[in-house]
């Protein structure tokens, strides 16, 4: 009996680490999701508020998203990505901080020839030299 309750009782711990450690990474998550809307929404230069109710959503809820309070869901998300005028992998593309001026700017791109996107991008390799 005694053994019995001894991996009870190693289970249950093992159980609660599980939780615990699911949890914190569920909070990280969370925060990065939090921060990364923060970002998309300031480079649209619209505020919390104005994006809630643009999406159909009460007046707070873009906020209770970026203070890491919930998940939107996924309709939700989508709604979101749309206003943002991105698409939900440009959403995670944590690498591209600005994927609206980008998608215009490769757009632009899309209309040079051959020479004009020759030059330009030895113009950028020099930019980037200089940084």
């Amino acid at each position: 009996m005694r053994q019995v309750k001894h991996r009870f009782k190693h289970g249950i711990f093992k159980d609660v680490q599980f939780i615990i450690s699911h949890r914190m990474v569920f909070e990280s998550e969370l925060s990065d999701f939090a921060k990364r809307l923060v970002g998309l929404r300031e480079n649209a230069g619209v505020s919390a508020r104005e994006m809630s109710l643009a999406i159909g959503r009460n007046e707070s809820y873009i906020n209770n998203i970026e203070c890491a309070r919930s998940f939107p869901s996924f309709t939700a998300f989508f709604y979101i990505c749309d206003y943002l005028k991105i698409t939900p992998a440009e959403f995670f593309d944590t690498e591209n901080p600005n994927p609206v001026q980008l998608n215009e700017l490769i757009a632009k791109l899309k209309k040079l020839n051959a020479k004009q996107l020759e030059t330009l991008s030895a113009f950028v390799e020099q930019m980037l030299a200089c940084n």
